[in-house]
């Protein structure tokens, strides 16, 4: 399941996500990744930042983290390799051409420091 949250309208506001054994709460203007079988649980955080508790055990998740865990097992928190952003154009920024079938468009992303370049390997 994929959440994401907006800015809340009312400070009584909240999104929460329950498992077994454990419950999520995303904060405001959050996104996070959900998965939940029998033997295994996993909640990633790719926007904003969720409070964890897994059994007595609490936790903040922050932004490209990931928490896997199954119930009465071990609790892993991973760092999560986070995908290049968009920098040109601007996300939702209209482009207009006076010939848009052969205008060539430049497109533009961020490098991503823990990223391998496995053409290179």
């Amino acid at each position: 399941m994929d959440l994401a949250t907006g800015t809340w309208e009312s400070p009584n506001s909240k999104a929460e996500v329950s498992f077994a054994n454990a419950r999520a709460s995303l904060h405001e203007n959050s996104r996070a990744a959900v998965r939940s079988d029998a033997n295994n649980n996993q909640i990633t955080v790719s926007a904003g930042s969720a409070n964890m508790q897994v059994g007595e055990e609490h936790m903040e998740i922050g932004k490209w983290e990931q928490v896997t865990f199954a119930s009465g097992g071990p609790v892993t928190r991973t760092n999560v390799l986070a995908p290049p952003e968009l920098t040109e154009p601007v996300n939702l920024q209209p482009l207009i051409s006076p010939d848009p079938k052969h205008t060539p468009m430049h497109f533009a992303w961020s490098e991503v420091p823990e990223a391998v370049d496995s053409s290179c390997a």
